[in-house]
């Protein structure tokens, strides 16, 4: 995993968070937009922040 994320320029330990986020969502770690997809948790506290 090192090899591929010196190709891609990136540190080790944020491809391996890329890797774990694909395999929680099942292969759907990032929207179409390319926004990140919240957790129901995350969704709730954005939905709070917002009506602050």
């Amino acid at each position: 995993m090192s090899k591929v994320a010196d190709e891609l320029g990136i540190r080790t330990n944020l491809l391996s968070r890329w890797k774990r986020e694909y395999k929680q969502r099942k292969g759907g770690s990032f929207l179409d937009s390319g926004k990140q997809a919240l957790s129901p948790e995350q969704s709730e506290i954005a939905k709070l922040k917002r009506q602050l």
